[in-house]
């Protein structure tokens, strides 16, 4: 069955959003899917000979009035409306503006998260910006992320909270021939150096793409055995100048397969970002990371993490100068290359979300498969939900044990043959029930919901659940 999925997404300083959400993009493709996007973005460039239907709508951050927000809102409702997506994808920041767009609000919403810092998660939490989302999918293992989390209600919602789901690392692996061709593009010996600080911007105004470019063409006559190219990105807009004395520098705007370039590269001298990082180590280069001011992550925490895990990465402060960086890359160009081995999990990303467009699930709508027999010690109960607007419908398999056993209670529930599922309103109920693979013999319902009158016989309190038998029921 073909779905349409829709990625809604909006650019900083930088096109990590894009990157990503192109990479699942593609793997949604080649399973026979429909995939679009609207954009908030100054640049497109990255979509460019994709194939992609892609609606741009660059004048979102900064809307002069409120006509032209409520205008800018009329305009995705329509998109919206005319794709008819089956789900709608979301990237790191969800974007307010969005939770006001009408054609919107019941549609299958996924959040794909990659690594930021646990304050920004805990804000997030706080302020519900997960709530408005029936999948959280985190683009770390659940060992990495709980290693970098020690609130203990951001642990307790990560633990036990159906909605998240934990995979790995997405980002672009060139092929071959794309490797070759970049190649051809870029005459080098064995010791290229590629310096990139993303699309070139800043959150603040540091001056860190400056000041690294500045400092790339400052060093380059003291490594004259070595080519460096600089990619400045499409939202670097100062003029970079080149000495004509300076033979070994070029200087790219805009690099459409930077990951091959990365990958032809002995050294890449990055500023760490999330999708540069994965796509240098996958390609074997060295890393040479130096820290920025981040909006929602510490740069100086992830890069001591990734040195513990992988070899051959490196570091200097935000404070270094010339001689500095210099005199590391002089000691990194003579080390041996590295091969190391990492797991793409974009494919398995876009079959996730493929299944939860198939058949969605979450909370707090219970159902009971035909031949269900629920054990004596098994019962149901409420849980404030974390925040949502509908409280958590959870299963216990001991009446007699606490709130420790819950996570056991939710593993155990799948043998018993009992679903939860998301339901917002009446037309989701008969959507779900469609597409069921199978006639649900009882509906547990206790909240705003209104269920229609052909269903009203399946319906009965939550709290009664624990004396009444499936025969009563029926």
């Amino acid at each position: 069955m073909q779905h349409k999925i829709l990625f809604l997404l909006k650019n900083g300083i930088g096109f990590g959003h894009f990157r990503r959400a192109l990479v699942i993009a593609e793997d949604l493709r080649k399973m026979g899917h429909h995939v679009f996007f609207i954009t908030q973005a100054k640049s497109t460039d990255l979509f460019e000979n994709k194939g992609f239907v892609v609606f741009n709508i660059p004048f979102m951050h900064r809307l002069p009035s409120n006509l032209s927000e409520i205008f800018l809102k009329q305009l995705i409702d329509t998109i919206v409306t005319e794709v008819s997506p089956d789900v709608v994808i979301e990237d790191t920041d969800p974007d307010p503006v969005y939770e006001q767009v009408p054609s919107l609000k019941y549609r299958y919403k996924v959040l794909i998260m990659r690594r930021i810092e646990e304050n920004a998660l805990v804000s997030m939490l706080d302020n519900k910006k997960f709530d408005r989302f029936d999948k959280v999918v985190f683009l770390q293992s659940k060992q990495e992320l709980f290693n970098d989390v020690a609130n203990p209600k951001l642990r307790l919602w990560l633990e036990y909270e159906e909605k998240v789901k934990f995979m790995g690392p997405v980002f672009y692996k060139p092929t071959k021939q794309e490797i070759r061709d970049v190649a051809n593009r870029y005459p080098h010996n064995d010791n290229l150096i590629v310096f990139n600080a993303g699309a070139g911007g800043e959150h603040f105004g540091e001056g860190f793409c400056k000041k690294l470019f500045s400092a790339a063409i400052s060093i380059a006559p003291k490594l004259k055995q070595c080519m460096i190219v600089i990619v400045k990105g499409s939202n670097y807009k100062d003029e970079i100048v080149v000495p004509s004395n300076i033979k070994n520098v070029r200087i790219v705007e805009f690099e459409p397969n930077l990951p091959a370039l990365f990958a032809i590269s002995k050294v890449c001298v990055l500023r760490p970002g999330y999708n540069a990082v994965f796509e240098s180590l996958s390609g074997n280069a060295d890393l040479l990371l130096i820290p920025s001011v981040s909006y929602l992550e510490q740069q100086e925490e992830w890069i001591k993490q990734l040195q513990n895990r992988y070899t051959n990465v490196h570091s200097l402060p935000t404070d270094y100068n010339d001689d500095t960086l210099c005199n590391l890359l002089k000691q990194i160009i003579k080390t041996a290359r590295v091969k190391r081995k990492l797991d793409n999990h974009s494919s398995q990303i876009a079959q996730h979300i493929v299944n939860f467009a198939s058949f969605k699930s979450g909370i707090p709508l219970l159902m009971l498969t035909p031949g269900t027999k629920l054990p004596d010690n098994v019962f149901i109960d409420m849980a404030p939900g974390y925040g949502n607007d509908m409280p958590t419908i959870v299963l216990y398999i001991n009446k007699n044990k606490k709130y420790d056993d819950r996570k056991a209670a939710l593993v155990e529930r799948s043998a018993l043959g009992i679903q939860m599922h998301t339901i917002r309103s009446a037309q989701e109920l008969d959507v779900l029930l469609e597409r069921n693979p199978f006639k649900p013999i009882a509906i547990f319902s206790k909240n705003k919901l209104k269920v229609p009158t052909k269903y009203n016989r399946f319906q009965m309190n939550v709290k009664d659940f624990a004396s009444v038998t499936l025969k009563e029921v029926l």
